[in-house]
């Protein structure tokens, strides 16, 4: 019991520093892509929102901390021979697995929780989040600024006097019934509504469907999801519903807005909850590659170890999320071998290490 509570202690230690290693070095990457998903916000919105990022980097991340933790500990107890005193003192190697079972059991619930609940929840938050940022932006302006820039839409006028643009040279994204529009007007406003904002152009001259255009006012309303993803309730996509409401849909073959679920977004959304719970149990099958591999290689360098754990995880997020995900959505094999196949097929490599490693 104190043998497995000490080996538990030490995977905890190691997965914590791991964990918040890995966080540390992801975070200007972090930063730089709420940088451009909120490009023209201040400073302070783009701070706001760098904790949600840092939030959906974690379930990514648990995985490949966990697998370092267990190199590194039993790797650990190989090179300074307390493996080999274990095994000396009659004690069976499948027993100090445990800790490394408890540790990966609670990881993998913990990721369980957050790919059912909390990710979708946070990612409906993000969009609606980036909404509101944009349309702060517009309605804030900085004094004296005179060019905005957000996803496809873009501004500028060489002057503006409050929230009025003079001379103003602007790009209208496409979006449903509106093929989009590049022109110059003599005057752009703003206004806004829950789901549309709305430009209004004075003195509009360009070019419009390949046709020179003449006018002096047009006003356009431009849906708000044809910018970032409005209102949570808009939110069919697999990726934005909780694993409970994926389930309902796949069962009544009805989207959460009351919609028949064509035969492609069905097929999303099975994949989308197959992956969601293959995806949390990684950790457990992490458990035998990183204990075979931290013990196999005692003679080598802790470096070495950690280095062969990365390559491990690299491997089979290219078969999960690469190839898997490619050939499930090229209907070339069914979701439940392109989701589940690269985990069997690594937890037999792990239980082959496991083995391997038992024997020497």
């Amino acid at each position: 019991m104190l043998l497995n509570r000490y080996i538990l202690r030490q995977i905890a230690t190691s997965f914590s520093i791991a964990a918040g290693g890995m966080l540390f070095i992801a975070l200007p990457g972090l930063a730089v892509g709420a940088v451009h998903k909120l490009a023209g916000v201040g400073t302070a919105t783009v701070l706001r929102f760098l904790p949600m990022a840092a939030a959906e980097f974690v379930p990514f991340m648990l995985p490949i901390a966990f697998l370092l933790s267990v190199v590194a500990t039993y790797g650990r107890l190989a090179a300074e021979n307390e493996w080999t005193a274990i095994r000396m003192a009659g004690i069976n190697p499948a027993r100090m697995l445990r800790p490394a079972l408890l540790m990966g059991v609670a990881v993998s619930s913990l990721i369980l929780f957050m790919n059912t609940e909390y990710l979708p929840w946070l990612k409906v938050r993000i969009k609606t989040f980036q909404q509101d940022a944009v349309v702060d932006m517009v309605k804030n302006l900085a004094p004296g600024r005179t060019e905005v820039q957000f996803e496809d839409f873009y501004l500028f006028a060489p002057f503006r006097e409050g929230d009025v643009f003079f001379d103003a040279f602007i790009e209208l994204p496409p979006f449903e019934g509106h093929s989009g529009m590049t022109v110059l007007a003599d005057e752009v406003s703003f206004d806004f509504t829950d789901t549309h904002m709305s430009v209004e152009m004075r003195g509009v001259q360009g070019v419009h469907d390949s046709a020179e255009l003449h006018k002096a006012f047009i006003s356009v309303a431009v849906p708000l999801d044809s910018i970032v993803q409005t209102q949570p309730q808009f939110f069919v996509d697999a990726r934005y519903l909780r694993t409970k409401d994926l389930l309902i849909a796949l069962r009544d073959h009805v989207t959460p807005n009351g919609e028949t679920i064509e035969p492609e977004r069905y097929h999303r959304y099975s994949y989308e909850f197959h992956d969601r719970v293959t995806s949390s149990l990684t950790c457990l099958m992490f458990v035998f590659i990183g204990t075979g591999t931290g013990i196999l290689m005692r003679r080598g360098t802790q470096l070495a170890a950690l280095a062969v754990s990365v390559g491990y995880a690299v491997m089979y997020w290219v078969l999960a999320l690469r190839l898997g995900k490619e050939l499930i959505f090229d209907q070339v094999i069914p979701t439940w071998a392109g989701t589940w196949g690269p985990l069997l097929i690594c937890a037999v490599g792990g239980f082959w290490l496991i083995r391997k490693a038992f024997r020497r």
